[in-house]
């Protein structure tokens, strides 16, 4: 018998998927203590969402834009989780909402929010460094080049999301050594009157 591809109880988890999207009145998705290494797509309709308690779970998949809760507590062997975060969740704390995963590439901060934390984590993600305006900047740099137009490269879409501005110094560039000329100059003709 060929290996599951969610995991070891996949077929619970398919059927769970399969009663959800036939009747979901409640927007509730529990997946408490199942023992699955990737799910399919959420169904859009979830705002209760548990997947607590799994020793198989890697990667937390882009989540349903309307859920309200989330509960990703005591997966050992998380290690990514994929952005944006949703609207309804941004304020909760992250460091509750993922207690207790120990493997995530980016821990969370005390009292963080999950929209901050997302937010570190897909710069961490796609830099490979910590969240910081130097590290967008290299990013911006490497994707872009010096003289590329802003909103044109994949460091655009990490710049966006992190709410940070383009590097400074995009544009024209002007030496120190132009600026001397230009005051040296200026200097002889005013002695030469």
């Amino acid at each position: 018998m060929p290996p599951n591809k969610y995991g070891t109880d996949g077929p619970t988890v398919e059927m769970i998927f399969k009663t959800y999207k036939s009747s979901s009145r409640t927007g509730t998705l529990f997946l408490d203590r199942l023992k699955f290494h990737s799910l399919p797509p959420f169904p859009e309709r979830v705002i209760v969402l548990d997947i607590s308690r799994n020793p198989e779970l890697i990667t937390l998949p882009v989540l349903p834009k309307g859920l309200r809760t989330l509960n990703c507590r005591d997966n050992p062997n998380l290690t990514t989780i994929t952005g944006p975060c949703p609207e309804g969740i941004k304020d909760d704390p992250a460091d509750y909402v993922f207690k207790n995963c120990p493997k995530l590439k980016v821990q969370p901060n005390p009292d963080e929010p999950c929209g901050e934390f997302f937010r570190r984590f897909v710069i961490a993600e796609a830099t490979g460094k910590k969240a910081t305006d130097q590290a967008i900047r290299d990013v911006y740099e490497e994707n872009t080049g010096q003289s590329a137009q802003p909103g044109t490269g994949p460091a655009d879409f990490i710049r966006e999301y992190a709410g940070l501005q383009p590097p400074k110094g995009s544009g024209r560039k002007t030496t120190r050594k132009s600026k001397k000329r230009r005051s040296t100059r200026k200097s002889k003709l005013t002695r030469s009157r």
